[in-house]
């Protein structure tokens, strides 16, 4: 009964998320050279980001291979048990109580040709929801198709 009832909700927000999309704000996007985007958190207001963000983070499984146009800050970090470099989008969720951030990987041929923005830096991406194994853990992350730096 639950899993139904989660599905109808996800099902809910993703209608109410499709009716309430304006055409001109696609038209005038920077980004709609890139294939259909299937969650666009930028068009939405802060409470359908924050409820979006939350069905994203209640069950990530269920988005891998979406595209996701998002917007946030820019911010890294090394994690040495890793020994790796972490990239994350940081969403300012101003109808909830704090900010959710979401790894991202930029593919090679961008980070030869810009690199990544500097520290703070307001982002926008596409990137297709994916995930990678490491010690017997899942994480999830974007990787970019397209990144414009605010």
């Amino acid at each position: 009964m639950k899993k139904w009832l989660c599905a109808a909700f996800a099902l809910v927000t993703i209608l109410l998320i499709a009716g309430c999309a304006e055409s001109s704000l696609i038209e005038n996007s920077p980004m709609q050279a890139v294939e259909e985007i299937d969650i666009d958190l930028v068009r939405m207001g802060p409470t359908m980001v924050s409820a979006q963000v939350f069905w994203i983070m209640l069950s990530p499984e269920d988005y891998l291979g979406q595209v996701i146009r998002i917007m946030g800050s820019y911010y890294a970090f090394y994690w040495e048990e890793g020994e790796m470099q972490l990239h994350y989008i940081v969403l300012d969720l101003t109808a909830g109580c704090c900010g959710q951030a979401f790894e991202f990987k930029l593919p090679a041929h961008i980070v030869d040709a810009v690199g990544y923005p500097s520290e703070g830096s307001v982002i926008e991406i596409v990137g297709v929801f994916s995930s990678y194994e490491m010690w017997d853990n899942v994480f999830y992350y974007l990787a970019v198709r397209e990144i414009i730096v605010h």
